[in-house]
């Protein structure tokens, strides 16, 4: 078998990659994913590359790189997040799949200053490892229990025994909460409806100049979040005399719930006191756990350590051109990633 690569399009092509990720990849694979993921994205249209069986002209694989905007030390630069990589079963040896990635990872490395970023499977990581691209960074996700119900009826047959141990423990975790809040100057509440522009300050003032971190724009985080095609996202705002300082992003999935997205410009004070009444909206729903997953060499992973968020397991990022995740500043000083479960492709 000879497999060609080449670049997909996103017209002629489009039906044809929705049904093969469908089929191999993800059952949310439709045409509103495909329309929103790869056209309407504010910070442009995505690339898409597909490996091609010369033989029968069989689709036996696909790659895609989603354009993302990328602060560093004040600037502007070109980034790329990389997805929607599936290989048909059929096909899956390293060799169409090294094809595969080697031509998006190229050609992207082509346009001077670009930079991308993935969060690989552990079976994909042998792929980058193959491209000289090694992950050196995890993503860290950490859990903190909310309510008892679902481990305690886990494990105790008696409803009433259960329910009687629940309260008790669900007690217990709350008062934990009450004690670890703090005075706050700042009002904390839902936002409703599209962000403005107000966001989009934000979002400069959150990226430190130690940071390196996706533009979240008011345009931007109006496509990821209120615009997605099948999930549902809720936002929290912080603000002091009217003037935004912070927001938290989450999703709601049955008895759990993710943090997906925070910017704060008002310190760990801030930070901890969005999280901690995210905490209190949540647990007043029902919801037993709440997950957040950042770098794991980020400073906000001690922060939510302290608000009773326990390190579950993690997966590999992969920076490419790699630099560890780190990139050293005009003035000297180490730039950090920071990524949050919000960044991935979809």
């Amino acid at each position: 078998m000879r497999v060609i690569i080449r670049r997909a399009n996103l017209q002629e092509d489009r039906l044809r990659l929705i049904a093969f990720f469908h089929e191999f990849l993800t059952p949310n694979s439709d045409e509103r994913r495909f329309d929103w993921l790869y056209q309407q994205c504010p910070h442009g249209v995505a690339s898409a590359w597909m490996a091609i069986n010369q033989e029968d002209s069989q689709l036996v694989g696909a790659a895609a790189a989603f354009p993302r905007r990328i602060n560093s030390a004040g600037k502007e630069i070109q980034g790329y997040v990389l997805g929607d990589f599936c290989i048909h079963p059929r096909f899956r040896s390293l060799g169409p799949a090294v094809q595969l990635q080697r031509a998006c990872l190229e050609e992207i490395a082509a346009k001077s200053g670009a930079i991308c970023f993935d969060f690989p499977s552990d079976s994909m990581v042998a792929i980058y490892r193959r491209l000289g691209a090694t992950p050196q960074e995890r993503l860290l996700r950490l859990a903190k229990p909310l309510r008892a119900n679902r481990v305690i009826a886990s494990k105790i047959k008696s409803r009433r025994v259960a329910g009687g141990l629940a309260t008790v423990a669900n007690l217990a975790l709350n008062s934990r909460d009450a004690f670890r809040g703090s005075n706050r100057a700042e009002q904390i509440s839902r936002h409703e409806g599209p962000l403005g522009e107000e966001f989009s300050k934000l979002a400069e003032e959150a990226c430190h100049e130690d940071e390196i971190c996706v533009a979240q724009t008011a345009a931007y985080l109006n496509w990821r979040y209120r615009a997605h095609p099948f999930a549902k996202f809720e936002i929290l705002t912080a603000r002091r005399a009217g003037q935004l300082l912070g927001c938290l992003i989450y999703a709601k999935e049955g008895d759990d719930a993710r943090i997906v997205g925070l910017l704060s410009a008002s310190g760990s004070d801030l930070t901890r006191n969005l999280v901690l009444q995210c905490v209190k909206f949540l647990r007043e729903q029902g919801v037993m756990t709440i997950h957040a997953a950042i770098l794991a060499s980020h400073s906000y992973v001690r922060l939510f350590r302290s608000l009773g968020f326990l390190s579950r397991e993690s997966c590999p990022v992969v920076i490419y051109p790699s630099s560890g995740g780190q990139s050293e500043g005009n003035n000297g000083k180490l730039r950090q990633w920071f990524l949050m479960d919000g960044d991935r492709d979809s």
